[in-house]
Formats: structure tokens, sequence, C-alpha cells
């Protein structure tokens, strides 16, 4: 706390994607694929590949907090899109007086309000 001044917190939070924005990513990963020909007028067609899953990666920033100007943030391992979709909705809307210890805090109280499970990525190396 800042020395000799008391505040009341008011935290928000949002996710934030950094990745995985690379196709080298879900081809190394053997993320299965459907690939089918643009339709464009403007440009010859050309062969796409759209992934059955999305994955994304990157953090919570946390605004708010006094001690904090530049926020706060946690890092946020690879999820599936769906479930960074419903949670980054959810922590759009969340507001807390304090700021957790742990970034799990969050992701068990995402589950435990909503009943949704977070679909993490597993590693075929696992």
């Amino acid at each position: 706390m800042i020395e000799g001044k008391k505040y009341e917190l008011k935290l928000s939070f949002f996710l934030n994607a950094m990745g995985i924005w690379n196709n080298c990513w879900y081809e190394e990963n053997k993320i299965p694929y459907t690939e089918r020909m643009s339709t464009s007028t403007l440009f010859p067609p050309k062969l796409l590949r759209e992934y059955d899953t999305y994955y994304y990666a990157g953090r919570i920033d946390v605004h708010g907090h006094p001690e904090f100007p530049f926020n706060y943030e946690y890092s946020v391992e690879i999820m599936d899109g769906q479930s960074w979709n419903m949670f980054g909705n959810w922590l759009d809307e969340l507001i807390l007086n304090y700021l957790p210890d742990k970034v799990e805090e969050l992701y068990q109280m995402y589950e435990q309000e909503t009943g949704n499970k977070i679909n993490w990525w597993k590693s075929n190396d696992n």
C-alpha cells in the first residue's frame, strides 16, 4: 500500500490475446483442419486452411490499482478459442476490490460461477 494513503480498490480485468497467430504451431501440433479455395472476386483463388479448433494465449490486464499505474498482469497459458472467448466475456464484467495472489483464483472463480470448464491445451508430447 502507498505509505500514508488509504484507498478502496475497484479493479477491472481484460483478457489480452497475444497469439497463437503462426500456422506453423498448428501444423507442428497436428491440429485438424479442412481446406477450401478462397472465393474473392478481387484476388486469384487461394487454398485456405481452416483449423477445427483455434487456440489463444496471452495475459490478463488488471486496471485500477494505484500501486500499478501501468497495470498489473497475469500470464495466461494456451486454451481453446471457445474457452478464451467465454472466459474473456466473464472477465469483462468482473470487478474486484482486491488483487488475487494467483491467476488460478480467477480461473476457479470463473468455473464455479459459470459452470464452464476451461479447455487448456495439452501437448501431444505429454
